[in-house]
């Protein structure tokens, strides 16, 4: 008989949890949401922009010059 009272208590206290929580205003969540997306768009973006600079920039420092120089040996008679 003992034993039924913690376990009685217990399960009150899990029913009763759920109640106690404030209710969770759903454009709040919507926006941190979109807050967390476009952060993580904002650092692909960022990533991206980087990477096709870093491109531009190799080729404008050892590509280019190589061209230039073929379309000069090939257009010399």
């Amino acid at each position: 008989m003992k034993k039924k009272w913690p376990f009685l208590y217990v399960i009150v206290l899990i029913k009763i949890f759920p109640a106690c929580k404030q209710p969770v205003n759903i454009d709040e969540e919507i926006l941190r949401y979109n807050q967390r997306l476009d952060s993580v768009a904002g650092a692909r973006i960022d990533s991206a922009y980087k990477k096709i600079k870093d491109d531009c920039d190799t080729a404008r420092l050892y590509r280019l010059p190589v061209l230039i120089d073929s379309l000069l040996k090939t257009s010399a008679p």
